[in-house]
């Protein structure tokens, strides 16, 4: 649920990007992933851009021509892998916290407020947790959280 905000956030500033970029008769496209990424600062420098005239040279101020030479295609492209790609990693850390905190849930409603059975699970679950609790690949692109229920428990001692 946190990661569609963020994502929500990012789009909703690379529209506002977007428009004024427009308005100023601008990149669109490169004012989006600009506000996108680094959010309100790049809709401010926009406000602060003078309005580029319609049909106007780059030495009137559009773009200088060594500019033109950068291959946006490809930096956006960049950009855009390693958004998805920190999008995919923050995700599966989530699954596997959530993962975690399930099972230690679990564990403290089997121990029946016996206070030795807590004690171990206090002193020994997260070194436990770690070389239990994997991730798996299950497909191509697919990733799975698994956990060895009993083998925590004989870890914890319980």
């Amino acid at each position: 649920m946190e990661t569609l905000g963020i994502v929500a956030i990012w789009i909703i500033f690379g529209l506002i990007g977007a428009f004024i970029a427009h308005t100023k008769n601008r990149n669109k496209i490169l004012w989006f992933i600009l506000s996108a990424v680094f959010l309100f600062i790049p809709p401010i420098v926009l406000l602060f851009l003078p309005k580029i005239a319609k049909g106007e040279s780059p030495e009137d101020g559009a773009l200088p021509e060594k500019a033109k030479s950068i291959p946006i295609g490809k930096i956006v492209t960049g950009i855009v892998i390693v958004v998805v790609a920190g999008l995919y990693a923050y995700n599966l850390q989530l699954k596997k916290e959530e993962a975690a905190l399930e099972a230690r849930r679990s564990l403290i409603n089997s121990c029946n407020s016996d206070s030795d059975c807590l004690n171990k699970i206090e002193s020994n679950f997260d070194r436990c947790i770690e070389a239990n609790l994997k991730i798996e690949k299950t497909g191509r692109r697919s990733r799975e959280i698994r956990l060895d229920g009993e083998h925590l428990k004989s870890c914890i001692g319980l």
